[in-house]
């Protein structure tokens, strides 16, 4: 998929008749056949917008840990503690971490979540109007329709906090750890001896809700904590740091890195080029449907003001 000449999108129309043929297209429908063992599915889609197609699927505290040439888990613990320190109430513990990262997400801390939306039309705004860079309007863009598979074992709450527990920074001063020892820090909060340790991981399929948690795409549905998150409908990917488990020795490898996510991944259903050329005509589009910046970023009162003023400009100036 990643060598194939990608179809181009030039205005909303067009958009949308891909939008309904999506269920036509062989991608979602390996995805929708899903795991043979797994008998109740359902498939949501996201979206996600590049204003330059040359970028990759990383978030953001992967492109600023390459600035300040950081590891990922470096930078990002670095972020964390400045950010409570300045803001202890803010940004304090949850019995949820992922809470902790929407709010620094939020206030533009760089974190390790990747935006999607589930509005294609706000998807493909981002796509259109790059505000921090400019130049990349002048870069035809992409826009990428991921499919979440539900599937029964991601309804287990061990599964989740699973999935939780390795996106803490603090875990990735092992390197090497055996699937015990991890369950044991996992589960240190509850009452549960290390002998009874392979008891639970057997009886609660353990090790199966690990390697779905390594190996496979996180889409975080976060409560509506902020107006923002509303407007724009938006959700997440949570990558994890690149993580190898050997099923022989049972023993999980832990590393400091974060790959991008490769643009011909499994979840990843379809992809267009925005033409650099079309991308005016779309926001004069997007604006007919009131997508544009100051209902996306409605609780920004700086930028909605800005943005007033811009228009009245555009619209009255000489």
């Amino acid at each position: 998929m990643s060598e194939e000449k990608l179809e181009e999108i030039n205005t909303i129309a067009e958009f949308m008749e891909k939008l309904n043929k999506i269920k036509e297209l062989e991608r979602y429908k390996n995805l929708e056949k899903g795991d043979e063992i797994i008998d109740k599915f359902t498939i949501d889609l996201f979206y996600r917008g590049h204003s330059n197609n040359q970028y990759e699927l990383v978030p953001s505290i992967e492109r600023a840990s390459r600035d300040v040439n950081y590891s990922v888990s470096t930078l990002e613990y670095t972020l964390i503690s400045k950010a409570k320190n300045e803001y202890p109430t803010l940004f304090s513990e949850t019995n949820n971490p992922l809470d902790l990262l929407f709010k620094l997400q939020h206030y533009g801390i760089p974190t390790r979540l990747l935006d999607i939306t589930i509005n294609p039309l706000v998807a493909l705004y981002f796509v259109c109007k790059d505000k921090n860079n400019p130049i990349n309007n002048d870069f035809d863009g992409e826009i990428f329709i991921f499919g979440n598979q539900f599937e029964t074992i991601h309804y287990s709450a061990l599964y989740h906090d699973i999935v939780k527990y390795i996106a803490r920074t603090d875990i990735f001063s092992y390197k090497l750890i055996k699937i015990t020892k991890f369950f044991l820090a996992l589960l240190n909060n509850i009452n549960i001896s290390e002998q009874e340790i392979p008891k639970y991981i057997k009886d609660n399929n353990g090790e199966l809700a690990l390697i779905h948690a390594i190996y496979n795409l996180h889409f975080i549905y976060p409560p509506r904590l902020f107006e923002r998150l509303y407007l724009q409908q938006g959700h997440f990917i949570l990558p994890l740091n690149d993580y190898y488990y050997d099923e022989k020795t049972k023993i999980i490898e832990l590393k400091p890195t974060l790959s991008p996510i490769p643009k011909d991944h499994k979840n990843i259903i379809a992809r267009y080029i925005i033409p650099a050329e079309s991308k005016k005509h779309l926001l004069e589009e997007l604006k007919m449907l009131n997508i544009t910046e100051s209902t996306l970023f409605h609780d920004d009162v700086d930028r909605v003001c800005r943005n007033i003023v811009a228009d009245f400009k555009w619209r009255y100036g000489k």
